[in-house]
């Protein structure tokens, strides 16, 4: 893409149509005429199969085609205002809400990058393995409790009821924790905020590895 549309050459929308292949469609064109510089007026469902990519909020986990916002993230605002539009336009205004996220340019791609290699190092086994063998929820928030989460036993916010409800979430707890390698020492409460540390990792981890992976088609 040249011309007007040369500043969005970073986002993906961009790069994907970069790497369109042309298609035969019964007519030739002569190498001396490629490649074709076109401009596409398209609604949203069209730009998403076009590009492979985004879709339906709530439906895809990765709605959007020029950031990496999660579905389920969509609705809540930033702790702290964008410097681009919030801070300048209405740092004035008490309460206000940013929703504004940053492009998967190139230079976004990076720092995703980093972020990645430094919760990598919080991690006691690779996903990929501990994927195989974790009976947790892996798309639960462990800081915000489901609507099922208190009576789900395989949910980190699971509230026993009885004494022997209590003593298979404790060897369950256990179990979670010999199987990332962390002490098994205290009582629940303890053992229990030693495993939401590190699925807290985790959890950041996995939705970091979606973002880049939804960043470079």
């Amino acid at each position: 893409m040249q011309g007007e549309y040369a500043p969005f050459q970073g986002c993906p929308f961009s790069r994907k149509i970069q790497t369109i292949q042309t298609r035969k469609v019964g007519i030739t064109i002569s190498p001396g005429f490629m490649p074709l510089d076109i401009a596409v007026n398209s609604d949203l469902s069209g730009t998403w199969k076009l590009l492979e990519t985004g879709g339906p909020m709530k439906v895809s986990r990765l709605p959007c085609i020029n950031c990496a916002i999660l579905s389920d993230d969509c609705h809540k605002p930033h702790s702290t205002r964008c410097s681009r539009w919030c801070q300048q336009l209405h740092i004035d205004k008490v309460g206000w809400k940013c929703y504004h996220h940053e492009m998967n340019t190139p230079e976004r791609v990076v720092v995703m990058q980093e972020e990645m290699l430094e919760v990598s190092e919080m991690l006691t086994v690779g996903l990929e393995e501990l994927d195989k063998k974790t009976k947790f929820p892996k798309r639960e928030d462990p800081d915000i409790p489901g609507l099922t989460s208190i009576t789900n036993p395989k949910s980190i916010h699971y509230v026993p009821q009885t004494v022997q409800e209590k003593r298979g979430f404790s060897k369950y707890v256990t179990d979670e924790l010999l199987l990332r390698d962390l002490p098994i020492s205290g009582d629940l409460q303890v053992r229990k905020d030693r495993l939401v540390k590190q699925l807290r990792a985790e959890r950041q981890a996995r939705n970091l590895s979606f973002k880049i992976a939804h960043a470079t088609p």
